[in-house]
């Protein structure tokens, strides 16, 4: 075994009493001849740890593109054992082929990240064959740019919101005062959590549940449009409100078992979560790419009656928000853990809890949709429904984990 160069990033956990995650001992391989793979192994230990990966030429990234084809004990969270290597597998001729490699001028820089303070972006397996693994930006994908259909169909792509002690203005300020649904109020929300980057699509639905939702749907694409004709119980069961678990015979409460993790380990953002998430730090009456919400504007992030065609569009299909999250405007109206006021009070406490109080059978929908005006494109508004309904094809849903 031949030693290379390690450059080892820690970050430190949230609680100062608790060790560090070190890798130590760092080696590759030789180089398999003709298929070029190359093996790096390590040592973890203190801590759990998410391992990602950068191959550097003369001290220098290779690029992300290029070392796509990973595989092993990386990307994912690893139990520490000083007693057991760990290993990752690089397959250079896949991802960076034509190259010479050489051991004089490779070298490796591994990063452990504490299991409660992760990379930004986390894929979910929904066969549940890969599991869950972690990127530090959508250059470091598995799978090459977003515009790959696997993000939307057989995989969960999700983005970590840093929120947790954040206090920010939740509604708009200059709300109608004859409607004070959206009040605006300073919310502080208490965990950091990952946030779908696009709307669950039918796609995605039909990989759990097996068949398509009945939306009337032909076209060819319909796997890359937003799932909709779902209702608050199908995707967390009936009578079942947080805070609650997702029933095992959910849509949720199934994508946890296929994934193999604890039923509500991903469930339905609070809408204090999903205005946060779609703000993206702009308040007030900006949208969540920063520019003024007007007409002009919002035809660039959000699929609505101006530029839909009478239906929804393929998730992604516009501008993303400045966090990268797409369709937080427009395409279908996304249901929230709460349920919906019927005197329109504010819609979460200055904590951003769920709000718990039953009101008849509405539950909250953020974001308007495809048939909806300008004015439902606006961040602050609030829409409610029947926890039973799916009748209209308006409505879908994104996930969110939180990281407790």
């Amino acid at each position: 075994m031949k030693r290379i160069s390690l450059f080892l990033s820690l970050l430190l956990p949230t609680f100062a009493f608790a060790a560090a995650p070190q890798v130590s001992d760092v080696t590759f391989g030789q180089i398999t001849q003709g298929s070029r793979e190359v093996t790096v192994s390590y040592t973890l230990t203190n801590a759990p740890a998410i391992v990602t990966m950068d191959v550097l030429s003369n001290g220098v990234s290779i690029g992300a593109a290029n070392i796509r084809y990973l595989s092993g004990d990386v990307n994912r969270l690893v139990q520490p054992d000083a007693a057991n290597r760990k290993t990752i597998l690089w397959q250079a001729d896949k991802s960076w082929p034509d190259r010479r490699i050489s051991g004089n001028e490779i070298s490796v820089k591994l990063t452990a990240w504490s299991a409660d303070c992760p990379p930004s972006y986390m894929l979910v397996d929904l066969s549940g064959a890969e599991g869950i693994r972690y990127y530090t930006s959508t250059n470091d994908l598995p799978f090459g740019p977003l515009t790959n259909d696997l993000y939307r169909t057989d995989y969960l792509l999700l983005r970590r919101m840093d929120a947790a002690g954040v206090t920010w203005t939740m509604g708009s300020v200059t709300f109608d005062i004859n409607d004070n649904r959206s009040i605006p109020h300073d919310v502080t929300l208490t965990n950091n959590y990952y946030v779908g980057v696009f709307e669950v699509t039918q796609g995605q639905w039909k990989k759990i549940e097996g068949s398509y939702p009945n939306c009337g749907y032909t076209a060819e694409d319909r796997d890359l449009h937003p799932v909709e004709n779902v209702a608050y119980n199908d995707m967390r069961g009936e009578g079942v409100y947080w805070p609650a678990m997702p029933a095992a015979d959910s849509w949720i409460g199934k994508m946890c078992t296929a994934v193999g993790v604890p039923s509500g380990t991903f469930d339905l953002p609070s809408e204090a979560q999903w205005e946060y998430a779609a703000r993206a730090n702009h308040f007030g009456d900006r949208n969540g790419d920063g520019t003024w919400y007007a007409a002009t504007n919002v035809l660039k992030i959000a699929v609505y009656t101006s530029n839909a065609d009478g239906h929804t569009a393929a998730v992604g299909s516009l501008k993303p928000n400045d966090w990268g999250l797409y369709d937080m405007q427009g395409n279908v109206w996304e249901w929230c853990l709460d349920w919906k006021w019927a005197d329109g009070r504010l819609a979460t406490n200055h904590f951003g809890e769920v709000c718990t109080e039953p009101n008849g059978t509405s539950q909250v929908v953020r974001g308007g949709c495809y048939y909806n005006g300008v004015g439902d494109m606006r961040l602050a508004r609030r829409g409610g429904a029947d926890y039973y309904n799916r009748s209209n094809g308006s409505r879908g849903f994104r996930l969110v984990y939180v990281m407790r």
